[in-house]
């Protein structure tokens, strides 16, 4: 079973290390704001919420609280990570929220051990297992009525079960009939009353998350990378941009400067997505001048509050 981990916290040096090197596992990051945590529980139905500290706001202990007693139907484990006194502090502020803790010094076999020991001796109720399915579910031994999927769960379960292959705009080969799709996406679907907004992101499901928050009101296309946008901004117009800032093969910046190179694309407003902020790195994003910038993870409220005012220029 492919576990689905929720990390968060300011351990940035662990976080890249379940990306990089414990693959095994489904993982998405998300901020420790609350608004973003519960967010992104709701979407995403973590097995587990690691928190990798270092140098945490007592507050968020507090937060992490506050959401495991929102979600306490759930049923998520928590996993923190750190330094021994860090963890202590944790589970002293929480009373012991954690259901294990991960002390340094830290290897991807021993994290990965820790993580499927526990998980195999504390298997997730019948519930989980029927909701992987896609099935509705009461609890064992429940008197609460049955729980019926909502359109979000299924929406969620859908575009899990979508391979970054079959997007049809996901980095599709230049001339292919896969091409051809991404140029009219934004034809389908929409009234010509809708906005246009394409967003640039290599990671698909930042893409497919954007794409929920905003179809029902705008006309969404989305590209892995700067190749597949030049190709649609060639032959379609679009009202706003949405970058992310640090992607593989060409980043944010060099991107931004290609559009901008692109004929009619000189006053299209661009916002970059990034997960640093850090304020040298804000200021770096700045300097280009694009119409302003959004914190990753995507907050549903910031983005929406954002990219209104711009698109009612």
């Amino acid at each position: 079973m492919k576990y689905k981990l929720l990390l968060t916290g300011k351990y940035t040096t662990i976080i890249d290390t379940f990306f990089n090197h414990l693959t095994q596992y489904e993982c998405i990051t998300t901020s420790s704001r609350y608004d973003d945590m519960a967010r992104h529980v709701e979407l995403y139905h973590p097995d587990i919420l690691v928190v990798c500290l270092q140098d945490e706001d007592p507050a968020m202990f507090k937060r992490i609280g506050t959401l495991m007693n929102r979600f306490s139907e759930e049923k998520f484990y928590v996993f923190i990570i750190g330094e021994d006194e860090e963890c202590a502090d944790f589970q002293k502020k929480t009373g012991a929220l954690a259901n294990r803790e991960i002390h340094k010094p830290l290897s991807p076999a021993k994290i990965s051990k820790l993580i499927d020991d526990y998980m195999i001796d504390h298997p997730r109720s019948n519930r989980n297992q029927e909701e992987d399915a896609g099935l509705p579910y009461t609890d064992s031994g429940s008197s609460k009525p049955q729980k019926q999927e909502t359109e979000e769960e299924k929406l969620m379960r859908i575009l899990q079960s979508i391979d970054e292959e079959d997007l049809s705009d996901a980095t599709p080969p230049a001339g292919s009939d896969q091409q051809s799709s991404v140029d009219s996406l934004s034809q389908n679907d929409s009234s010509a009353s809708k906005k246009h907004i394409l967003v640039i992101d290599d990671d698909p499901l930042m893409l497919k998350v954007i794409k929920d928050y905003l179809h029902d009101d705008y006309d969404i296309a989305t590209a892995k990378g700067g190749k597949i946008a030049y190709k649609f901004l060639e032959k379609k117009k679009t009202d706003l941009i949405l970058l992310d800032y640090e992607m593989p093969e060409e980043d944010g910046p060099t991107v931004y400067k290609k559009i901008r190179a692109l004929p009619g694309m000189e006053q299209i407003p661009i916002l970059f997505l990034t997960g640093v902020s850090d304020k040298t790195r804000i200021m770096s994003v700045l300097a280009l001048k694009p119409q302003g910038y959004l914190l990753k993870p995507i907050d549903y409220a910031t983005l929406i509050s954002t990219i209104t005012p711009i698109l009612k220029e």
